[in-house]
């Protein structure tokens, strides 16, 4: 789960500690495909959170995603939750037949139909157009650690970290 920003500073005011690490990457990736976990001293729903209070962060640079979470800070709102929809371990979906697919697949097996399946009922559903899945990094231990691969590359984020 990731909770969407529109900044850096957006994080802090929803009590999220951007150490220089932290702040260098985003200044360097956001908007962009890279989602950095931080602590946390804000107070989210059961499962936004990590358990010890980290909070991943994203700065999507898809025009829809920023403007859903600047209206909701421009009024006060909160944070917008996100969440790539794929299976564990597996790639996520990028286009509107895989998420369908994905769905359909989870009904078929007895499993409960997430709350997406609506919106794709109704059409809603936002084709970003990725094509690898954003960059986590674990911004709360001594070094940062990359805990998935994706748009960008290990080394180019120890570049900008260790700076």
């Amino acid at each position: 789960m990731a909770v969407l920003v529109r900044s850096a500073e957006g994080a802090r005011r929803i009590g999220c500690l951007m150490d220089e690490r932290a702040s260098r990457l985003a200044r360097a990736f956001w908007p962009g495909p890279l989602t950095i976990v931080v602590p946390c001293e804000g107070r989210f729903a059961p499962g936004v959170a990590r358990a010890d209070g980290a909070l991943g962060l994203r700065c999507s640079p898809h025009p829809i995603a920023r403007l859903l979470v600047s209206a909701l800070d421009d009024a006060g709102l909160g944070p917008l939750t996100s969440t790539s929809l794929n299976r564990s371990g597996q790639d996520p979906a990028v286009d509107f037949d895989t998420a369908e697919e994905m769905i359909s697949e989870g009904s078929e097996a007895g499993l409960e139909r997430p709350l997406l399946f609506a919106t794709l009922e109704t059409g809603l559903f936002c084709d970003a157009g990725a094509e690898r899945p954003s960059t986590v990094v674990d911004c709360t231990t001594r070094v940062p650690r990359v805990l998935r691969g994706g748009a960008i590359e290990p080394a180019t984020l120890e570049a900008v970290w260790t700076l």
